[in-house]
């Protein structure tokens, strides 16, 4: 007995659409599962994928004028001491957030602007170098959110047509919880079998890194950033990923505050000095225009050598030098 022609469509229809149906389902699920999101901020180490624990902090912590998020990648995540500033403004009853992505740079922070909006903070602490600032061409690699809305703000036209692969992916990332993190839910599921540790996961993701560092670090980018003999080219892709998120977070009531990342002694190279004034100035003008507070690294007393691990991180001396610096002009900001 052959169906009609109606139901056979019917019947292919329900075939291709119950899988989409049943993915959604589970996606909807997993966003609103908040002790999951939970045990991710509790159990999963920094560093394995901060992607990953920077949506748990958005899932799982509660909305109010008491958080303070600090943003940025590993230069923030090593040069801002957070238990140190809790404790400094614990009579203000702020709790301090780190939503720092490692490896990340303005476009990932900008894409995650509305996420951020949503925890309803009363301030946010954004971490920026001057080299961070340049325009970039390799963008994919320090981005691992997507917010197609803020992508409309950040890239131009002709940004947006130069790289279809990576708003095609982003947007697919947006769309669906389990493709922007297949590899954290599997590693969550391979802990709670016992069939893998952190530890180990925490290893693999260490020499993963070290070789991504070795070909696109942020080290090597900051020496080229360092010797380059033209200047910055603004506005660019990066200056737009700061003035989105400056909009986006005023909209929302939120205070932001850029400060400069602990600079290196190299940024007082003649060819990087011209570089540096210029990124201040610039980022003070736009500071003035979007409404949000920029605290320079002159305001900052001059790290030395045996303050820094390499090139663009701190040690604990210089961590601890840097956020001594940071309770002072925060404190006429909180």
């Amino acid at each position: 007995m052959s169906l009609p022609g109606r139901s056979r469509l019917a019947i292919l229809a329900f075939l291709a659409l119950a899988p989409i149906a049943g993915l959604s389902g589970l996606d909807l699920a997993i966003e609103h599962a908040t002790p999951f999101w939970s045990w991710v901020l509790a159990k999963f180490p920094r560093r394995i994928d901060d992607s990953f624990l920077a949506e748990a902090l958005v899932r799982a912590t509660p909305r109010g004028r008491e958080n303070v998020v600090l943003i940025g990648n590993s230069r923030a995540d090593d040069g801002v001491d957070l238990a140190a500033l809790e404790t400094r403004f614990w009579g203000r009853g702020l709790h301090f957030r780190n939503m720092t992505v490692v490896g990340s740079g303005p476009v990932d922070e900008a894409m995650r602007a509305r996420d951020l909006a949503s925890l309803a903070p009363s301030t946010v602490i954004a971490v920026l170098g001057p080299d961070e600032l340049r325009e970039s061409s390799d963008y994919a690699r320090s981005t691992f959110a997507y917010d197609a809305i803020a992508a409309r703000h950040i890239f131009v036209w002709r940004e947006l047509w130069a790289d279809p692969e990576f708003h095609l992916t982003g947007l697919a990332g947006q769309l669906h919880v389990l493709a922007r993190h297949r590899r954290s839910f599997q590693n969550a599921a391979m802990v709670q079998l016992g069939a893998q540790s952190f530890r180990q996961i925490e290893l693999d993701m260490v020499a993963m890194a070290r070789e991504m560092e070795e070909q696109h670090g942020q080290r090597r980018a900051f020496v080229e950033w360092v010797k380059k003999l033209e200047p910055d080219t603004y506005p660019n892709d990066n200056t737009r990923s700061l003035e989105w998120l400056a909009d986006s977070l005023h909209a929302a009531g939120a205070r932001l505050v850029v400060v400069e990342a602990p600079g290196h002694l190299m940024l007082q190279a003649p060819r990087a000095q011209p570089r540096v004034e210029r990124f201040r100035g610039y980022v003070a003008e736009l500071a003035a225009q979007h409404d949000f507070v920029f605290v320079p690294g002159s305001r900052f007393p001059e790290l030395q050598l045996d303050q820094f691990k390499d090139l663009v991180h701190v040690n604990e001396s210089g961590r601890a030098t840097y956020t001594e610096t940071l309770e002072r002009e925060l404190d006429a900001i909180l």
